[in-house]
């Protein structure tokens, strides 16, 4: 059995070194409490964390998102909790959080369960990706970040950095 206190450790000490990263951990092992806890160094004045709407939505509170982002000690700034198919149905919402990360001093985006953003023609893609170009600090969380091919990282690692894969698609 894996030592998951371990493994959170290891990722945070890694990932504090760098600006953008990935928690590419099995589920129940940590990914939340270790980007809690990464951020909270940070010390941000704004962090903006997209979930699966399920995941924020469900049914069992103690289950959610923002349950775990409240266990570990939650953010010391203001953040919102975004279900990541609302970037694509709401102009309100992200021209929201487009202003709140333009005003913001070190703001920060996380996508937990970042295969919602592997497709590059995806309006929501779209979104998180011109987001992204606003931050420094960047992180996605995720038990796998293929589910097909290749291409599935490219939106992802895109989020990142596009300096990371450095590839056309053309």
């Amino acid at each position: 059995m894996t030592n998951h206190l371990s493994d959170q450790i290891l990722s945070k000490q890694k990932l504090s070194q760098v600006k953008v990263g990935a928690f590419v951990m099995e589920a129940g092992t940590g990914k939340t409490r270790a980007v809690v806890e990464l951020v909270r160094e940070i010390k941000p004045s704004y962090v903006l964390y997209f979930a699966p709407y399920q995941c924020i939505n469900t049914e069992k509170y103690e289950e959610s998102t923002g349950y775990e982002i409240k266990k570990w000690g939650s953010f010391d700034c203001e953040f919102d909790l975004i279900g990541t198919e609302s970037i694509s149905s709401s102009d309100r919402i992200y021209l929201k959080l487009h202003d709140k990360i333009s005003k913001a001093w070190k703001p920060v985006i996380i996508v937990d369960e970042s295969l919602k953003i592997k497709n590059l023609e995806a309006k929501r893609t779209k979104r998180v990706l011109e987001l992204s170009k606003l931050v420094e600090y960047k992180y996605i969380l995720n038990g796998t970040l293929l589910s097909r091919n290749l291409l599935d990282l490219k939106a992802q690692m895109d989020f990142l950095s596009p300096s990371i894969l450095n590839m056309d698609l053309a």
